[in-house]
């Protein structure tokens, strides 16, 4: 595991389809295993202490962080595009799993200089289709999420 070539893992906690490790002189890992067979770095924050053990509740990591004590950090997993991504008539389609409810919006580009929104998703979690009617003639596009801040 890649991401925890400068440290070891000392602790793990599991939340959904996600491992949370304590890692010395990391700090907090996420790794999505949502595949356990091919796991994804998702994310990661550097402790200023040594990270011994680690617990996950909600959207709250705690991490026992050596002479630095008890860190709380607020964990925000990313949107992210799952299979089946595809081209059908009615368009591109596919899906968006949004990890923590919030307020998202859709954004396409031509030519990943110019952005103009697809859709927004207020208030959501969990999977959700994506249908880009548009793209049937388009030569390329381009879709990132947002998190909207209120």
């Amino acid at each position: 595991m890649a991401w925890l070539a400068r440290g070891r893992g000392v602790g793990v906690a599991f939340d959904g389809h996600y491992a949370y490790v304590a890692a010395q002189y990391v700090g907090l890992q996420v790794i999505d295993m949502s595949n356990p067979a091919n796991p994804r770095w998702v994310g990661s924050y550097d402790t200023p202490g040594e990270a011994r053990a680690i617990a996950v509740a909600g959207n709250y990591a705690y991490v026992a962080d050596g002479p630095w004590g008890l860190q709380i950090l607020r964990v925000h997993l990313p949107p992210r595009f799952e299979p089946p991504i595809r081209l059908t008539p009615e368009g591109f389609e596919a899906w968006l799993q949004i990890p923590d409810t919030g307020d998202y919006r859709i954004e396409v580009s031509s030519d990943l200089c110019t952005r103009e929104p697809l859709m927004t998703l207020p208030n959501h979690t969990g999977r959700v289709r994506i249908l880009d009617r548009v793209s049937i003639n388009a030569s390329h596009r381009f879709y990132r999420v947002v998190a909207i801040e209120l």
